[in-house]
């Protein structure tokens, strides 16, 4: 974790960012997560803010991440929604630009 003016900052590879969103997501359903105990859906539009910022998303890939979004804000069981919908979803994610 580096510090980028006075705020917290991760290295992230690319290649790499599917994995690591499902990994931050999955964190924010346990004890002392990563952001301070925000929410998965928190979590899910932070780094969909990143994808699109970086352009690392296309529309159709921004739209099914806002559908995880809501359906994990809105789930009876949100860890077996993540485990179920979200999480195969970040591990099968290529961003553009980006080979598998």
């Amino acid at each position: 974790m580096g510090k980028n003016r006075g705020r917290a900052t991760e290295d992230i590879l690319v290649k790499d960012i599917g994995p690591h969103i499902a990994s931050r997501v999955e964190q924010a359903f346990g004890p002392g997560n990563f952001y301070n105990h925000a929410a998965a859906d928190q979590v899910l539009a932070h780094y969909r803010g990143v994808l699109e910022g970086l352009g690392l998303a296309d529309a159709r890939t921004l739209k099914e991440i806002d559908k995880l979004q809501n359906g994990v804000a809105t789930a009876r069981n949100q860890q077996e929604f993540f485990d179920k919908e979200v999480k195969p979803f970040f591990l099968s994610l290529h961003p553009a630009g980006v080979c598998p």
